[in-house]
């Protein structure tokens, strides 16, 4: 087991390989022991990235150090975890995601929505809660890469993970996913600066929206010459 630091409190922390919860290219997340808890929040997972850099480390304070009043449907970090070795940031602690949640990508696949009885109207009920936790963040954060896997919904409920890449203040969205970015960002480098605005989040929101009732993205299909959806996008050729 590899051991960690709670930066708030100095507790250590063993994770066990075992607790793994998924993995991506940037990072790893982990069940945390039961019965740990931090600002009151219970069961917890830890990400832990796979090559942290310093820029990461401070980004995650700052947003520590400016303590905004979030939904508990945000699963955003509550404290640094700190290597033990060299007590660099490693990664950060958050809420552990509720039984039952499933990626908004489930919405946008007919097999599965008719595996399990998914309606039309299930689907616009689950988009009013996202509608209201996007409010709920403008306009001092901006999800920025706001995509189908990041959100995760229970019928008539939304949540969000992955919010260590959120733009506030000077810290940018260093990521994005093409499928729901907004066209005026393509080939833009979001690692530089701030460049997203909140109506970026509303386009990426009506992208999901409009694939989970379509079952389609919006400059979906196909085309003769316009072959990607970016392309599509910038020519504004719509699957309509």
């Amino acid at each position: 087991m590899t051991r960690y630091i709670l930066a708030g409190t100095g507790q250590r922390v063993a994770l066990d390989p075992s607790a793994v919860l998924g993995a991506g290219g940037e990072a790893t997340v982990f069940r945390l022991p039961p019965g740990l808890a931090v600002g009151g929040v219970n069961p917890l997972a830890g990400k832990i990235y796979h090559d942290p850099v310093p820029a990461y480390g401070i980004k995650l304070q700052n947003f520590l150090d400016q303590r905004f009043s979030l939904p508990p449907a945000v699963l955003a970090p509550l404290d640094l975890l700190l290597a033990e070795s060299n007590r660099t940031t490693a990664g950060f602690v958050m809420g552990l995601l509720s039984p039952g949640f499933q990626p908004f990508e489930h919405l946008m696949s007919r097999k599965l929505r008719e595996a399990q009885g998914i309606t039309t109207k299930d689907v616009v009920q689950t988009f009013i809660p996202l509608h209201t936790l996007i409010t709920a963040l403008h306009p001092r954060l901006i999800i920025g890469d706001l995509n189908p896997l990041n959100v995760h919904y229970r019928l008539q409920e939304a949540a969000l993970t992955d919010v260590d890449s959120i733009q506030f203040g000077r810290f940018p969205c260093p990521v994005a996913t093409v499928r729901c970015l907004e066209p005026r960002l393509y080939g833009v480098d979001l690692s530089q600066r701030p460049a997203f605005i909140p109506d970026d989040d509303w386009y990426a929101y009506l992208v999901l929206l409009f694939n989970s009732l379509l079952l389609t993205h919006p400059y979906g299909g196909a085309h003769r010459t316009l072959r990607t959806i970016p392309q599509r996008a910038v020519a504004q050729v719509t699957v309509l």
